[in-house]
This record gives C-alpha cells, sequence and structure tokens, in this order.
C-alpha cells in the first residue's frame, strides 16, 4: 500500500484554516538599582556657625541606593497586572549635612530617612482598542518624605491613592 501526500499546489488556502495567534501568558521580573558615593571635592562655601568647608559633605538628596523593580503577570493585549516598589536610602535635606535648628530646637532632622514604597496596577482589555486601567499608589500608606524646605517645611508624600480609568485607542 502506497500513501500519497498532495502536493502544496493542489491544496487551497481555502482548505488551511489560519493560524491563531498564540498570546501566551508572561511573567515578567524587572529591577534597577542606582547607586551613588557622592561627595563634594572643592568648596569656598563655608558651613554655617562653622569655619569649615563643605568639602567631605554629600550633596543634598544624593541617597547613596536607588532600586525600583518588580514582577509583572500579563497576556500581550488581554491584561496586565504589576506589582512593583522603589527603594530610596537616606540622604541629607541639605549640602552641609546638618538639622534646621530654630531657636535652639531642630525643625527639620538633618537626614530624611530612607523609605520604600510599593505600587499595583493593572490594565484590561475590553476590546482591541479599549482597555480598563486601576490601580493603587504606595499600597501600604507607608508614612514617609522626600523634601524639606529652608522654612522648616517638610512635603509629606501622597498616602495610599487609588486610581481608575478607561484608554481608548485611535
Amino acid at each position: 500500500m502506497v500513501a500519497t501526500v498532495p502536493d502544496s499546489k493542489s491544496v487551497s488556502s481555502k482548505d488551511t484554516p489560519a493560524p491563531a495567534v498564540s498570546r501566551p501568558l508572561q511573567l515578567v521580573l524587572f529591577s534597577n538599582i542606582q547607586l551613588l558615593d557622592a561627595e563634594f571635592t572643592e568648596s569656598a562655601q563655608i558651613v554655617p556657625g562653622t569655619t569649615r568647608t563643605f568639602v567631605g559633605n554629600e550633596p543634598a538628596y544624593a541617597p547613596d541606593v536607588i532600586w525600583k523593580g518588580g514582577i509583572s503577570f500579563r497576556k500581550e493585549r488581554c491584561f496586565n497586572l504589576t506589582l512593583s516598589g522603589v527603594y530610596v536610602s537616606d540622604q541629607f535635606w541639605q549640602d552641609s549635612n546638618t538639622a534646621l535648628l530654630t531657636a535652639g530646637v531642630v525643625t527639620v532632622p538633618a537626614v530624611i530617612p530612607s523609605y520604600k514604597v510599593f505600587n499595583f496596577s493593572s490594565e484590561w482589555y475590553l476590546t482591541k482598542n479599549v482597555r480598563l486601567i486601576a490601580g493603587i499608589s504606595n499600597l501600604f500608606d507607608e508614612k514617609y518624605y522626600s523634601r524639606a524646605f529652608l522654612t522648616g517645611l517638610i512635603d509629606p508624600a501622597p498616602s495610599r491613592t487609588g486610581y481608575a480609568g478607561i484608554s481608548i485607542e485611535f
């Protein structure tokens, strides 16, 4: 018995179904780290209340470590769920590396403490061009600040917040 296989010319494209678009589930890990070792090497400016210059001090808002990363579970053009985080090490709020004193009382500490914040975001495709987006920022309601001012004002970061919306592509 001999089996015959039709050649490709005898099979019409109408007989062959189009291949389905494969959109596999994906688990994506991502990360980024910034390392900084900053200090003043020259300075003519004098630290207030002293006779020394800023040489050897760390610049304001120059943390040694900033880490950002997270995990994303998604299916292309279907959904995307992402948990991301950021860690910022402690840092000085002013170049003098000293606290702000008002009438002998510390009104702004010398160091802004380290903090870590996690966020959750999601998107769901309703159609090819319409998707719902939603998320929660500062998921665990971390109490932190990353800015201070010479006036003594400490600017707290936002507490836990949520958002939702719709995205339309055309």
